[in-house]
């Protein structure tokens, strides 16, 4: 027998537990580290068309930053070829290092958040919001203002889709863990 409060073993005739003291139920056919486990299964047994919902939710989250991130790649990318080839004429040797690191860098944490990162989607945010501020300190102006916000909009989607499956997913793997 298992006392309910610490789920030390006990004799089965024992009326208090040698660890804490408490006062046993006449039968406790299994130890209380196992009880939160079980009713977490049944949680989630009754409530799985509310977790299907969440991991819907959660994964339109995502893919609208994914979107998003690779729209925002794209743009870059022309921007970028655009100064460098369509005003100046072509040179390809016009690049700097900070152009191709950008575009690169906007499409690896698209592919991150892709798979579901939650560092990749903050950074993602994170490096928009940034290089927007810098952009207009070094310009003086903020135009694109508006298009700023409706990506920064989808981007945070990303990190709370990202964060809400990855806790979804690991609440998933417990289960599994239990049930075995």
């Amino acid at each position: 027998m298992f006392c309910p409060n610490c789920g030390l073993q006990v004799n089965s005739q024992a009326k208090f537990c040698s660890s804490c003291g408490k006062k046993l139920p006449i039968d406790t056919p299994k130890p209380a580290t196992q009880q939160p486990i079980e009713s977490a299964q049944i949680l989630v047994k009754t409530s799985n068309s509310d977790l299907a919902t969440n991991i819907k939710r959660a994964k339109n989250a995502i893919k609208s930053a994914v979107i998003a991130g690779i729209f925002c790649g794209v743009l870059t990318l022309i921007a970028t070829l655009y100064s460098k080839i369509g005003a100046a004429g072509i040179d390809f040797m016009g690049f700097d290092l900070w152009n191709i690191l950008d575009v690169t860098l906007i499409f690896s944490l698209t592919f991150g958040v892709y798979k579901k990162s939650r560092a990749c989607a903050l950074i993602m945010f994170l490096y928009f919001i940034g290089s927007k501020i810098l952009m207009w300190v070094d310009t003086g102006k903020a135009t694109g203002w508006w298009m700023a916000i409706i990506f920064a909009y989808f981007f945070f989607q990303g990190i709370l889709g990202t964060f809400a499956y990855r806790k979804i997913a690991n609440a998933g793997e417990k289960i599994d863990i239990a049930q075995q």
